[in-house]
């Protein structure tokens, strides 16, 4: 049995059109795929850029230039040899006493906490 000449255009037509769907979804697939690719790419390379800012961090706080800020800063520690002197801010009326401990000297204030909060809010 023959099929007839426009029955098989319209089988090789909807073929067509299958094949057309089929392959236009796959290429917005893959233009997906690629942006998604070129994002991923793009945080990795942030990733390695904290990741190098973390390493030099890092280096840094293993310096002995770090632990002598640190132990300065956060612990009140001085090198031998040197003078620390306190001086409160804004107390000039209290009269401040000076005590000499071992290598350093250090500079206390006597006044009582309510005279401190007096001069604080009357100034």
């Amino acid at each position: 049995m023959a099929v007839p000449a426009h029955t098989k255009y319209i089988f090789i037509s909807i073929l067509f059109i299958l094949a057309s769907i089929n392959f236009t979804k796959t290429a917005l697939e893959i233009l997906e795929n690629s942006k998604r690719l070129d994002n991923l790419s793009q945080e990795v390379d942030e990733m390695k850029g904290e990741k190098q800012e973390y390493q030099n961090r890092v280096a840094y706080k293993k310096t002995d230039e770090y632990v002598e800020e640190k132990a300065r800063n956060d612990l009140n520690l001085i090198k031998p040899g040197e003078k620390v002197y306190v001086i409160p801010q804004g107390l000039r009326s209290v009269d401040l006493e000076s005590k000499v401990l071992g290598q350093r000297t250090v500079v206390f204030d006597e006044a009582s906490n309510v005279t401190k909060w007096i001069s604080l809010f009357v100034r």
